[in-house]
């Protein structure tokens, strides 16, 4: 989401989308300096783009356009995920961390109830794909 947000700042600084207060507080982060934005992006890591995830909520909270935009967005994506698993055979799908959590409203009913809590933490997952205790092929 913060790629994407980075994205549709640059572009509304160029007159392409509107503005919005969630652009204002990217902006404020970098000072106002589109030049910064730039510079960093070419550098920024995944975790540097999550950052901006909290601020998307809250602002989502308060109604603003391109934060809810980019929600129904994402939210669209996990769904399209889930409902992949599913088709594939997965009998249970969870979502971890911040986002996962916190997305959670913004799904469908139909995807939201193919959920289920994690059973452990990412790493958990991990080892029971790597010893092939899943039934996803």
């Amino acid at each position: 989401m913060g790629l994407r947000l980075i994205q549709q700042t640059l572009l509304a600084n160029d007159g392409l989308r509107p503005v919005s207060a969630l652009v204002g507080h990217v902006l404020d982060h970098f000072d106002n300096d589109i030049d910064a934005i730039v510079d960093w992006s070419k550098t920024a890591k995944p975790r540097d783009y999550g950052q901006f995830s909290p601020a998307i909520f809250a602002f989502a909270e308060q109604r603003d356009p391109l934060a809810i935009e980019m929600l129904k967005a994402t939210a669209d994506d996990i769904e399209r995920l889930i409902i992949g698993l599913h088709r594939k055979g997965a009998s249970k799908v969870a979502l971890m961390g911040s986002i996962g959590e916190r997305i959670v409203p913004w799904l469908m009913p139909a995807a939201a109830s193919l959920l289920v809590k994690p059973a452990g933490d990412a790493m958990d997952g991990a080892l029971l794909m790597a010893r092939g205790h899943h039934n996803l092929y």
